[in-house]
């Protein structure tokens, strides 16, 4: 068996769900999460498993995409159009996706703007999902507390990754052996596609940067630089792959409608501002194409943003002027009805938490939260 993972922090976390996944499953586990982002970075990464067969794919982003829609940044529209773009795509190529929402410190007594959206989602397209932050809140309910159950604000504690990582595997493995037909559903989607941006500036302008993790080339833009990004006149360019570690700058996006201006400034240590990592930035306004496309401009650091970043920081005293792209995610404007192949499984209903394996989960969430105290 073979896994893809688009997620965020909580997939690439150390010692997190997957690692017990990968244990009570035996699958075989690619992994194409960035932490700190929304469900379009799943969209963005998508092209990097073409040619790559896949059975099932594990798909985690309601910690940011609700933080993103409380915050007022985006609405649920754009969640939702996110989700069944990834969803079709992912079921054109064979691949049966599974939908988890997995808990953050503050919900745990209270239902996230997400989940909802998730679990109808779910039922619509005949996807599999699982709202783990609902089985954690019955936890509380029975005892367990955050310190119990949480290892921060939004990763779920050690202990309690070997219950969640577990009842998936169990899950998959009932999928598996499930008498299963396939059945033809159409789903309206926004096409998009992805623009390198080491394509569009000269081998001069080219960075590459590494981690343990992953390589890549970036654009290399400072302050003044433009760059003209080809989005049609029927598209919109929906946000920007940037390199972390990069000193960062006041960007404005230009096209046929308003300006956007984006403060692109990030980094996870002030100590070590120069760690490279990828992190994909919506705009939240999203700029159509113009007769041009649209324009990138670095701009000098008093020019002020029109929105913010989901997981912005200020600039550290003379550290501003450079920004390092990878790439873009561009959407077409359009829906189009698309028909895509669907695998449903017989006897099994779509929400996880009710498959007969996982009758004791309760019991066993809280028995980890025991034994994390």
């Amino acid at each position: 068996m073979d896994t893809v993972v688009f997620g965020t922090s909580n997939c690439i976390i150390r010692d997190g769900f997957l690692k017990q996944f990968r244990i009570y499953s035996g699958s075989i586990v690619e992994n194409k999460s960035i932490g700190g982002c929304t469900s379009a970075v799943g969209l963005y990464s998508f092209e990097e498993i073409a040619g790559r067969a896949f059975d099932f794919a594990i798909l985690d982003y309601e910690i940011n995409d609700h933080q993103a829609v409380d915050k007022e940044f985006i609405g649920l529209e754009r969640i939702e159009r996110n989700f069944r773009n990834l969803i079709a795509a992912l079921r054109l190529k064979g691949i049966t996706p599974i939908i988890l929402a997995l808990p953050s410190a503050g919900y745990l007594t209270k239902v996230s703007s997400l989940e909802a959206l998730q679990e109808r989602i779910g039922e619509d397209l005949k996807v599999p999902y699982w709202n783990v932050s609902a089985a954690f809140r019955e936890a509380v309910k029975k005892g367990a507390t955050r310190a119990h159950l949480m290892r921060d604000h939004a990763h779920m504690s050690i202990p309690m990754t070997v219950p969640v990582g577990r009842a998936i595997a169990e899950c998959v493995a009932e999928m598996q052996a499930a008498r299963s037909e396939q059945i033809t559903q159409t789903i309206s989607v926004s096409e998009t596609r992805r623009v390198m941006a080491s394509d569009l500036v000269d081998a001069s302008k080219i960075v590459e940067r590494k981690s343990s993790l992953r390589g890549t080339r970036c654009a290399l833009l400072r302050t003044g630089d433009e760059l003209r990004i080809p989005v049609g006149a029927d598209e919109v360019l929906s946000g920007i792959m940037i390199d972390t570690g990069a000193k960062g700058a006041v960007c404005t996006f230009s096209g046929a409608g308003p300006t956007a201006a984006k403060r692109l400034i990030m980094r996870w240590n002030d100590a070590t501002p120069d760690h490279f990592s990828l992190m994909y930035v919506d705009l939240f306004q999203e700029v159509s194409g113009g007769p041009d496309g649209v324009t990138m401009r670095v701009e000098p650091e008093t020019v002020e943003p029109t929105e913010q970043m989901l997981h912005g920081r200020s600039a550290l005293p003379g550290r501003y002027g450079e920004v390092h792209v990878e790439g873009f995610l561009i959407t077409k404007k359009q829906l189009r009805p698309v028909e895509v192949p669907a695998t449903i499984y017989h006897g099994l209903p779509l929400n996880l938490a009710a498959f007969p394996s996982q009758a004791g989960l309760d019991e066993a969430l809280i028995q980890a939260a025991l034994e994390a105290a």
